[in-house]
């Protein structure tokens, strides 16, 4: 282990002292703008009332006064030269998003290409879901058609198949429900 400094408990740093030089706070002069507050013996004016009807004076100067004239200057947005029109900033942010959705197009395209894709067309697309429905519900009647008591083997893996066989089209439906577009594989 290492010695020990001998440190004082006396020799500790006190309040203002050190290496930073102590600062004296600046005294500010206040200017008031507002008058004094009264003094004590000073007793303030009472009773001063004035004969001054302000509603009837301001009504009548409003009703006197010239009024104030608008400036003819400012022209109206509808007789611009420009009105109506796109401005030029939005048509080059469309333009600019058009040739970005088209090069995204051409790469799907060119992928699609690549890795021996097609999209199937919507009216094909109809008729496949269609078709499914319909296999869907024949399955279905055909379960319910079961009996209640499955105790063979048979009716037991018969039952097992067709709960399969609807979860596969049901998952298969819905795949073809929530997605406009589909791609299939030519392999």
């Amino acid at each position: 282990m290492g010695k020990k400094a001998d440190v004082s408990p006396d020799k500790f740093l006190r309040k203002g002292e050190g290496p930073r030089a102590r600062v004296e706070p600046q005294k500010r002069e206040f200017k008031s703008t507002k008058p004094g507050v009264p003094r004590r013996h000073e007793k303030p004016v009472m009773g001063l009332k004035s004969n001054k009807n302000f509603v009837h004076t301001n009504a009548v100067e409003n009703i006197t006064a010239v009024p104030k004239k608008r400036s003819t200057s400012a022209k109206k947005f509808t007789q611009k030269e420009d009105f109506g029109r796109v401005p030029d900033y939005l048509r080059q942010r469309k333009q600019e998003e058009q040739s970005r959705f088209e090069a995204t197009q051409k790469q799907i395209q060119e992928m699609q290409a690549d890795t021996g894709m097609y999209r199937i067309p919507d009216q094909e697309r109809v008729e496949l879901l269609s078709g499914m429905k319909k296999n869907f519900e024949t399955l279905r009647r055909e379960y319910l058609n079961l009996p209640v008591l499955v105790d063979t083997p048979n009716k037991k893996s018969k039952k097992l198949r067709l709960e399969e066989q609807l979860a596969v089209l049901e998952s298969d439906i819905d795949k073809l429900e929530r997605h406009s577009v589909i791609y299939v594989s030519e392999y």
